[in-house]
């Protein structure tokens, strides 16, 4: 998780979510909520940099389908999965 730690900014940022890391970068610089009065979404996303954010992901994006939407919706902001590695 020290890896994961260091992404934590608008243009690098990476989260942890059910154990896989995402480097969600490209999707937080390109949030339309940076241009709306929704601005309050990128910057929870923000805060959420370089943690497991699994809980709040999962409250945020609750869902009634199956697993594979939730593959789609991790897809959906073109998260390139990252390898987690034990810090022991």
């Amino acid at each position: 998780m020290s890896e994961v730690a260091k992404h934590k900014y608008v243009d690098d940022i990476w989260i942890v979510v059910d154990g896989r890391v995402y480097d969600i970068s490209e999707h937080l610089i390109q949030h339309y909520g940076w241009s709306t009065a929704a601005i309050s979404t990128p910057l929870s996303i923000l805060a959420s940099g370089g943690t497991d954010c699994s809980q709040e992901f999962h409250e945020l994006h609750r869902y009634t389908h199956d697993q594979l939407h939730w593959d789609d919706q991790l897809m959906h902001v073109r998260a390139r999965q990252c390898v987690l590695e034990d810090d022991t």
